[in-house]
């Protein structure tokens, strides 16, 4: 085209010509960078969620942050605040993931409240993981208490744990007082009513 054009007007359409492709390369580049970004993005992404299901989280940290501090395509601020949401969430999947492993409750609201465990977690977050673990933990601990309430009924026997603890006992450490007074009279009265049926 531009050999066609007369030479008087070759000037203005080399102009013309070199602002348009100025202006291709820049949608270009920006397309690029915001491709390589995004895919950049993902793999870190694919990386924490790999990562959540770690039993050493401090080691799943380190690991996050040499990846992200390879990450070419990413600028200083970026990488920052990528880390503070990653690391909020890759600690919050990292507890579902140990719920559902069976990992013990105590243990998880332990790691939750006292410990330096969880550090990235906002409280937000932390307050609703504790009080899902701590519901989780009422629940299981009343039905094992309801089972052996069952089984005294039955056999008279107090059924206790490996260390000799009743479930009654190990529920005063996760029921509310209403809850375990409720829980020692059903207690008493499956004895009473094996003592009465014996």
């Amino acid at each position: 085209f531009f050999e066609t054009v007369p030479e008087r007007l070759r000037p203005e359409y080399d102009d013309k010509l070199f602002d348009t492709e100025r202006g291709f390369y820049g949608k270009a580049a920006t397309f690029a960078r915001g491709e390589q970004k995004r895919s950049a993005t993902n793999a870190i992404e694919d990386h924490k969620n790999r990562l959540a299901t770690s039993s050493n989280l401090e080691e799943a940290v380190a690991d996050y942050d040499e990846l992200l501090a390879a990450n070419p395509w990413l600028t200083p601020i970026e990488k920052d605040e990528q880390r503070r949401k990653d690391l909020d969430d890759l600690e919050e999947m990292n507890v579902a993931y140990r719920v559902s492993q069976g990992d013990s409750l105590d243990n998880i609201l332990r790691d939750l409240s006292g410990s330096d465990v969880y550090k990235h977690l906002t409280s937000k977050r932390r307050a609703a993981l504790v009080y899902k673990a701590k519901t989780a933990a009422s629940a299981t601990t009343q039905q094992a208490v309801d089972d052996d309430i069952a089984r005294l009924r039955k056999t008279g026997e107090v059924p206790t744990g490996p260390n000799g603890e009743t479930s009654l006992a190990r529920a005063a450490t996760v029921l509310a007082p209403n809850q375990l007074e409720r829980k020692r009279l059903e207690w008493q009265e499956a004895q009473l009513e094996h003592a009465a049926i014996a």
